[in-house]
């Protein structure tokens, strides 16, 4: 495979170290860490790696990485917009580059300051989707190609297991609001019982009524049913 050239990521089997974390409560921080070094353990001439990540904003940022340099190796691309690791993420297909490269001349300049000989980014995706970069560093070789396919079945689990953390993730957060919402419910049905004691009103009324203090006082209408409920016999308590 020649510098720049791209090629397709098959899947593979789901490394050991990697399955048993797809259901546990491990961090984000420390899935993307293990991965890391991983990929510096179990590939050949693989001196250095770092994990590239799409941020909430749209910046990409190095979540994890081996070292100081590499981490400014890849800070480098993102203030150009060019590399291999963005490459491969705009992409979705891997990137190989032997150093020097004049295609990204401050990128090539700043990898070989760090002693890099060679880069190979691998798109981290589920299905269609990109979630980032999986960077593999080399200061031995001028292509790991003969090593491609482990760092692809690499690439492959740890796209998927971040996909499993984010979704997760979701899950909780959505939990939460779940559990949030029966609670903010139970306390309006409190407040609209209380409300109809002792205004001697029905049901509708109630809640109407709750709405119309919310809207007034530009209070939410949880927070008007949380001061009924703790004052049930004050009037005031509206």
């Amino acid at each position: 495979m020649s510098d720049g050239q791209y090629a397709d990521q098959p899947a593979g089997p789901l490394h050991p170290e990697l399955a048993g974390l797809l259901l546990s409560e491990q961090t984000v921080s420390e899935l993307l860490a293990m991965i890391v070094g991983l990929a510096i353990s179990t590939i050949e001439d693989v001196d250095g790696s770092s994990i590239s990540l799409m941020s909430p904003n749209g910046r990409l940022e190095t979540t994890s990485a081996s070292s100081q340099e590499i981490r400014l190796v890849d800070t480098t691309q993102y203030q150009d917009e060019q590399g291999p690791c963005v490459e491969a993420i705009k992409t979705g297909r891997e990137v190989v580059v032997a150093l020097p490269i004049g295609q990204w001349p401050r990128f090539s300049d700043r990898a070989q300051q760090a002693g890099m000989r060679s880069v190979h980014s691998f798109p981290l995706r589920v299905r269609d989707r990109v979630t980032g970069a999986l960077n593999l560093y080399s200061t031995s070789v001028t292509s790991i190609e003969p090593r491609t396919d482990a760092a692809r079945s690499l690439a492959h689990q740890a796209a998927t297991v971040l996909a499993n953390a984010a979704a997760l993730a979701t899950a909780e957060m959505t939990n939460e609001q779940l559990q949030q919402a029966l609670a903010t419910r139970d306390l309006i049905g409190q407040a609209k019982g209380i409300l109809m004691g002792r205004e001697n009103i029905d049901a509708d009324a109630a809640f109407d009524l709750l709405r119309r203090l919310s809207q007034r006082s530009g209070r939410k209408l949880k927070d008007i049913a949380a001061e009924v409920a703790a004052h049930p016999s004050d009037p005031k308590a509206r």
